[in-house]
């Protein structure tokens, strides 16, 4: 496998955020910029192809989302993109995602340590949720 000379094609993509913006797919502080067209999809094709069959970008992603395509199949646009990542969350949190709600009544003789436990799952729960929501919104294009 050749090493990709990501300078050479760096030049094509259009920055459309920065890092610390809201991920493009789940919502979370991005730490990553996702190139949309992959390089790796990109560099298989002439500059002029490129640039006539894709608006090429770079998206604000958290690692996560970003690291979800790694391997994965291209994807033509970023609403499949972004379905695409709805799964990967889906799956890798399922259990987190149907994890109930206590009531303070359920949680009073227990530990305290018990219920910050508890209560660190809810909140993790609740932001899978969030994410989650956000991933499933039609993508709306930031130029």
């Amino acid at each position: 496998m050749r090493k990709t000379n990501i300078s050479v094609y760096q030049s094509l993509y259009d920055k459309r955020g920065r890092i610390g913006d809201p991920c493009v797919y789940c919502g979370s502080p991005s730490s990553t910029l996702d190139h949309v067209p992959p390089i790796s999809h990109i560099e298989t094709m002439s500059i002029s192809d490129a640039l006539c069959d894709f608006d090429p970008a770079l998206y604000p992603a958290c690692s996560e989302c970003n690291s979800a395509f790694l391997g994965a199949k291209w994807f033509h646009n970023m609403n499949d993109r972004k379905s695409f990542v709805a799964d990967c969350i889906k799956k890798k949190y399922k259990r987190i995602l149907n994890f109930p709600k206590w009531t303070d009544d359920d949680l009073k003789e227990m530990s305290p340590e018990m219920v910050d436990e508890i209560r660190a799952t809810e909140r993790l729960s609740d932001d899978t949720k969030k994410r989650l929501e956000f991933a499933l919104i039609g993508f709306v294009s930031i130029k």
